[in-house]
C-alpha cells in the first residue's frame, strides 16, 4: 500500500509540472451583466433567500470580470461592483454592510475579508480592522471576530467549511496560518482522496465543491503538489470527472457549481483543464475514454443572457451558479498569493472619488497561474490605493452620475425625533439597528 501511495505521488506531480492554467473565457462578461440584473432592493443578490448566502461571490464575481491583466487592479474592482446600483442607488457593498452588522460567524467574517475585503484592496470603507463598506459609520472588526472563533484544540474555526473560509482570509491579511489548521485540513482527507462536506476523514463520501474549495486553502497555506493529500485529492477529481458531461457530479447530477469549485481546486495547483491532458496524466486508467472539458461544460450551462443554469434551478434561480462560474471562467483572483497586505492597527485610508465613464465588462485576458511554494509568503508589498466611484443607475444599467450611497438614516432620525417629543434624557445607540438575518 505504502509502494502504491508514494507511485501515485510521483504520478501526480509530474502531471501538474506538465501542466499550465491559460485559458479565459470572455463569456464571463455576460455571466457578469446578467448578475446585475438579478440585484436585490437592498443591493445584494440573495435570490434564495438565505442571507449570507449569494452576495460575496457576486462582489467577487463582478470584480473578476473586468481585470483584464496582472497585477490584480483593486480599483477596477471597487468600481465594477459599485456600478451595480438599484434605483434608489444602493450598491453590493451597501448589503454587504448589512450583512456584517448583523453580526457574522467566524466563518462568516473569513468569507467577507477573502471574497470582499481583500479584491477589493482594502480600501474605501473594506479595512477587515473596520469594514464599513457601506461607508454609514457602523465598522466592523472582521478579523477580531474570526480569530475568535478558532478552537486551539483542533485548529478548526468553527465548521470544516468555516475553516477553508479562515484560511484563505489569512493569507489574504498575510498572516500566519497556524500549523494545527493546516494539519487539521489535511487529515481530513477521505480514505479515497478529497474531502466530503463534514471534513470526516472515516466518511468516504467524496464532495467535489468540498474538495475544491480545500485545495485552494491547502495551496494557500503553502503545502506542496506532492503531499500525499494533495495528490490523492486531485486524482480524486480526475477520478470524478464525468466522461458525459465534461463537469462533476452532485446529488447524481452534473452541476455547474461543483463543476466550478473542482476547476478552481485544479487550478490552485496549476492545473489547466481546457485540454484531456490534465485528466490523462493523472488518471491514466481513463485515457481512453471521452474527456469533454470541465470549461465547455459550464459554457454549455450558459444561456444567451449570461445566466449559467443550475439542477438547483428548480427550487428557484438564484444567482451562486453564475457567480461561482464566472469565478471559474475567468480564474482572475489568486489565492495563492495576497494582491497586498492590510494595515491590521487603523483602518485603511479613504481613496478619492472622481466620475468616470459608464461601467462595461470587458473580457479577461489569459494569466498563467502556477503552483505554490513550500513555504507560504507571510509578507507582501501594500497595494497601492487607486481612485473609485460610488456610481448612480438602474439594476442593469450603470452612469457616470455620482450618487450618494450607503444606508438609509431613518431610523437615526426618528429616535432623534423621539427623544425631543418624549424628552428622552440618554438613549444608547449602537450602530444602526439592523436585524440579525443569520439562522
Amino acid at each position: 500500500m505504502k509502494k502504491r501511495q508514494v507511485s501515485m505521488v510521483a504520478l501526480v506531480t509530474a502531471a501538474v509540472m506538465a501542466i499550465t492554467a491559460t485559458p479565459v473565457h470572455a463569456d464571463a462578461a455576460s455571466g457578469a451583466a446578467w448578475l446585475a440584473t438579478q440585484q436585490q432592493a437592498d443591493g445584494g443578490f440573495e435570490g434564495a433567500g438565505f442571507a449570507g448566502f449569494e452576495t460575496a461571490d457576486a462582489i467577487l464575481a463582478l470584480a473578476e470580470s473586468v481585470q483584464t491583466g496582472d497585477p490584480w487592479d483593486a480599483g477596477a474592482a471597487r468600481s465594477a461592483v459599485a456600478a451595480v446600483t438599484t434605483d434608489t442607488g444602493l450598491t453590493p457593498y451597501d448589503a454587504i454592510d448589512d450583512e456584517a452588522e448583523a453580526g457574522p460567524s467566524a466563518g462568516g467574517a473569513a468569507k467577507l475579508i477573502a471574497l470582499v475585503a481583500a479584491p477589493g484592496g482594502w480600501a474605501d470603507g473594506l479595512s477587515p480592522v473596520a469594514f464599513d463598506p457601506g461607508q454609514d459609520g457602523g465598522a466592523v472588526d472582521l478579523v477580531s471576530t474570526m480569530t475568535a472563533g478558532l478552537d486551539a484544540g483542533t485548529g478548526l474555526y468553527g465548521t470544516f467549511g468555516d475553516t477553508l473560509l479562515a484560511v484563505l482570509a489569512y493569507r489574504q491579511l498575510c498572516l500566519d496560518i497556524s500549523a494545527a489548521t493546516v494539519s487539521a485540513l489535511l487529515a481530513a482527507s477521505a480514505p479515497s482522496g478529497g474531502w466530503n462536506f463534514a471534513g470526516d476523514p472515516d466518511d468516504d463520501v467524496f464532495d467535489p465543491d468540498i474538495t475544491g474549495r480545500t485545495l485552494q486553502a491547502i495551496a494557500a497555506s503553502g503545502v506542496p503538489v506532492d503531499d500525499p493529500a494533495v495528490t490523492a485529492g486531485l486524482r480524486r477529481l480526475a477520478v470524478e470527472h464525468d466522461a458525459a458531461s465534461g463537469g462533476w457530479v452532485s446529488f447524481g447530477e452534473s452541476n455547474p457549481n461543483s463543476t466550478a469549485m473542482a476547476i478552481l481546486g485544479l487550478d490552485a495547483y496549476g492545473i489547466d483543464t481546457g485540454t484531456r491532458v490534465w485528466r490523462d496524466d493523472i488518471a491514466p486508467e481513463r485515457a481512453s475514454e471521452p474527456s469533454p472539458s470541465p470549461t465547455d461544460y459550464l459554457l454549455g450551462q450558459q444561456l444567451a443572457d449570461g445566466r449559467i443554469t443550475s439542477p438547483s434551478d428548480a427550487f428557484g434561480v438564484n444567482t451562486f451558479a453564475t457567480s461561482q462560474g464566472v469565478q471559474a471562467l475567468t480564474r482572475r483572483w489568486d489565492w495563492t498569493a495576497p494582491a497586498g497586505c492590510p494595515d491590521l492597527s487603523a483602518p485603511a485610508p479613504p481613496t478619492s472619488s472622481t466620475t468616470i465613464p459608464p461601467t462595461t465588462v470587458a473580457p479577461p485576458t489569459t494569466v498563467p497561474v502556477t503552483a505554490p511554494s513550500s513555504t507560504p509568503t507571510t509578507a507582501l508589498a501594500t497595494a497601492t490605493p487607486s481612485a473609485t466611484v460610488q456610481v448612480a443607475g438602474t439594476s442593469t444599467t450603470a452612469t457616470a452620475t455620482l450618487a450618494t450611497t450607503g444606508s438609509s438614516s431613518w431610523g437615526t432620525v426618528l429616535l432623534a425625533g423621539l427623544m425631543v417629543l418624549l424628552g428622552v434624557v440618554a438613549v444608547r445607540v449602537s450602530g444602526r439597528m439592523a436585524p440579525d438575518r443569520r439562522s
